[in-house]
């Protein structure tokens, strides 16, 4: 006679791959976390491979009154819980049998196998041992005893408990929050039928988490002007719904042989076109190398006179500047007596160097005792004399000297900067790197403002900003 497990089975084994993965959690009294969704709808897109259908075994199977099985004995846990391998713990035939012991004995670790082998519709999970000896599946061998026969089962305790089983329930106080519906009557549920419901539960999760990835995947708008005007294709794109049938799609992108004659010969002329010009075509690509190789040697330029050593080095010459000017001015107080206030100033010192330039080219010997001042044309006095020779000692002087070289290596650093604005006369070659690859072209004008901002500094004697290093890999080789 067929039972009621029998028929479910039959209507499982009718069920597509997807849907028995479904039931055999639902066996299992297992909860479908996002994970397991996600497996199941990799199952519905088609991907089975490794997956095995629901077999009868895995269904419990009703045992005849006459052969009624009992659990005698739990014997070889291994790799479960904190259990100890190796022990038998065995079980009164009739009657009652008393677990008892310390915390940490086993109590709990043997209860969840027995929950795992009558298949509890409420399961702890059955944790593995923690430690160096903890490896390989976890297992139990079961004594049972049918009848009057006694057998020894060897269970996976990572998979549905066997057929052979089903005739032994376990009942606790969390069994009995399913089972009993009033103080007085009790609702035997056969496993099969409550399958069925969490078979139920669980397809309604599944609905519900692939209507949520429905919901993340964005289609994008079929844009018809990508087709010509007039074109089958074009009222396709303008008229096509989920509703359009294959025949259709199919009919409007196919070819008719008259098309196939006029495309090959198309494809011909284009072939003698591209030869025609493949000598231009040629000469502008390399043009094009050509302006991005000239933007790498500015973009070198650049670095060079901005990089980190030739900024140390004008911080350097402007320390030595500023130091040279405050020894200058310092020595310039030598002539805080004379009768004219500034001696010694920058602007005395051009007056000096501008006088003493004329007296040289027109071969005059100003500082002679016969001399004249060549600004005011009059006899130099003795103490005009002796005055002067005190302001060219201080001119020609080591601190001036000093002054007048630390000036002038910053004038030759400025004298050397560049001048061209990079990204102004390389924009064609960066545009053509933007083509290519747009974050290379932010990179290198995040580098190029980078080194603006370095040239800035070093013109303007404002705090300069380190320079990373430049992209060693934009140009066409």
């Amino acid at each position: 006679m067929e039972d009621i497990e029998d028929q479910i089975y039959a209507w499982v084994a009718a069920r597509p791959l997807w849907e028995q993965s479904v039931f055999r959690a639902a066996l299992q009294g297992t909860s479908l976390t996002g994970a397991e969704l996600d497996r199941l709808v990799d199952l519905i897109l088609g991907e089975t491979s490794g997956v095995a259908p629901v077999e009868r075994a895995d269904l419990p199977r009703r045992v005849p009154q006459s052969a009624a099985a009992s659990l005698r004995a739990i014997e070889n846990v291994r790799n479960v819980n904190a259990l100890a391998e190796g022990q038998r713990l065995p079980i009164a035939g009739c009657g009652v049998t008393l677990v008892y012991g310390p915390n940490g004995a086993g109590k709990t670790g043997y209860s969840r196998v027995f929950h795992h082998l009558g298949r509890t519709p409420d399961q702890e999970r059955l944790l593995t041992r923690i430690g160096e000896d903890a490896a390989g599946p976890q297992v139990v061998t079961v004594c049972v005893a049918v009848g009057q026969e006694e057998q020894r089962i060897e269970v996976d305790l990572e998979d549905l408990a066997p057929g052979d089983l089903s005739g032994i329930r376990v009942f606790d106080s969390k069994a009995g929050n399913r089972y009993l519906s009033s103080r007085t009557a009790v609702d035997v549920v056969p496993l099969g039928l409550l399958s069925l419901n969490r078979h139920a539960e669980a397809l309604r999760a599944l609905a519900s988490h692939v209507e949520s990835l429905i919901d993340q995947v964005s289609i994008p708008e079929l844009d018809s002007h990508r087709f010509a005007e007039g074109t089958s294709v074009r009222a396709l794109a303008i008229t096509m719904s989920a509703a359009t049938a294959d025949a259709e799609i199919e009919k409007a992108t196919s070819c008719s042989d008259e098309d196939v004659v006029r495309l090959a010969k198309l494809r011909q002329e284009a072939a003698q076109i591209a030869s025609r010009n493949s000598a231009k075509l040629r000469s502008a690509a390399e043009a094009e190398v050509d302006r991005v190789l000239a933007l790498e040697e500015a973009m070198r330029v650049l670095e060079t006179a901005v990089g980190s050593e030739a900024v140390d080095a004008a911080k350097a010459e402007r320390a030595e500047a500023s130091a040279a000017a405050e020894a200058s001015a310092v020595a310039a107080t030598t002539f805080a007596g004379e009768p004219v206030e500034g001696v010694g100033s920058q602007a005395w010192r051009s007056l000096w160097h501008a006088a003493t330039e004329f007296a040289r080219e027109h071969e005059r010997d100003w500082m002679a005792e016969d001399g004249r001042c060549v600004l005011c044309m009059q006899p130099l006095s003795s103490e005009a004399h002796s005055r002067m020779h005190s302001f060219e000692a201080f001119v020609e002087g080591r601190v001036n000297e000093r002054k007048r070289a630390a000036e002038q290596a910053i004038s030759d650093r400025l004298g050397a900067l560049p001048t061209e604005d990079a990204r102004r006369v390389h924009r064609e070659a960066l545009q053509r790197i933007a083509e290519d690859d747009q974050n290379l072209k932010l990179t290198l004008d995040g580098w190029l403002d980078e080194a603006a901002g370095a040239l800035e500094g070093i013109r303007h004697s404002k705090l300069i900003p380190d320079l990373r290093a430049l992209p060693r890999s934009f140009t066409y080789r």
